[in-house]
């Protein structure tokens, strides 16, 4: 639950500009806002990610480019080097 690496990965996808589609793992909720930039699937297996992936794939193309933007929006000013720093200070 404390694995940092899924969210490396998800914040390189974010930076990239991608809507994100994940599962809830480690502390992922940080950086994917249900509905907002991407979707936390509600369960781990294979059933939750298809309900995610359709749920996404069932919005408008206009939806995704906001998720999409919503994404990079989020790394440009919540998950900032600065703020990465602050974190592991207070740690």
């Amino acid at each position: 639950e404390l694995d940092h690496f899924p969210n490396l990965v998800i914040n390189e996808a974010m930076a990239s500009g991608c809507a994100i589609i994940a599962t809830n793992v480690g502390r992922a909720y940080l950086f994917v806002k249900d509905g907002d930039n991407g979707y936390l699937t509600p369960s781990d297996d294979e059933s939750g990610l298809t309900q995610s992936l359709r749920r996404f794939l069932s919005q408008s193309p206009e939806t995704w480019d906001q998720m999409m933007k919503r994404s990079r929006e989020l790394c440009e000013t919540v998950h900032t080097p600065a703020n990465f720093i602050k974190g592991i200070d207070s740690f």
